[in-house]
């Protein structure tokens, strides 16, 4: 999911950022990732060094990644904020925070792909509408990028 922003500063931001939300969607909305997750916060009182590694190996990777994809676009000019680490956190609650959490309470009530995709499409639009320097612009290549 992260090869996205393995590409130049100068490619778009609207479809890296898409690109992203889709790649990381389709990894941790997977019923094996759930059940880990799920696994995870359950023995981590019991055991913190399993929830530390699993949060340094994973999350906590993503997040530094976000961050520095981020930074090099506020430097870009395509992107406004004042902290970089909000700036990302912002970004990842809004793409997949509601129904990933939905689906580690409710096994057995996973999205369809067209409602995560709701999710993450919604996700990135309010993160440009806030974030974007030019956001009009933005939203206009977000909605060629969907076909719309």
């Amino acid at each position: 999911m992260m090869e996205v922003f393995d590409t130049p500063e100068s490619t778009n931001h609207v479809a890296q950022l898409l690109s992203f939300a889709r790649a990381y969607a389709d990894i941790v909305m997977r019923p094996e990732y759930l059940s880990l997750a799920r696994l995870i916060i359950g023995e981590a009182q019991r055991f913190p060094d399993v929830g530390r590694a699993y949060q340094a190996s994973g999350p906590d990777r993503v997040l530094d990644r976000l961050i520095t994809f981020m930074e090099a676009q506020k430097a870009c000019g395509a992107l406004q904020f004042d902290d970089a680490e909000l700036a990302a956190q912002d970004f990842w609650g809004l793409i997949l925070s509601a129904p990933r959490n939905r689906a580690l309470h409710e096994p057995d009530n996973l999205p369809s792909a067209a409602q995560t995709a709701r999710y993450v499409e919604n996700g990135v639009r309010v993160f440009l509408k806030a974030y974007g320097v030019n956001s009009a612009q933005d939203l206009e290549d977000l909605a060629k990028l969907l076909n719309r």
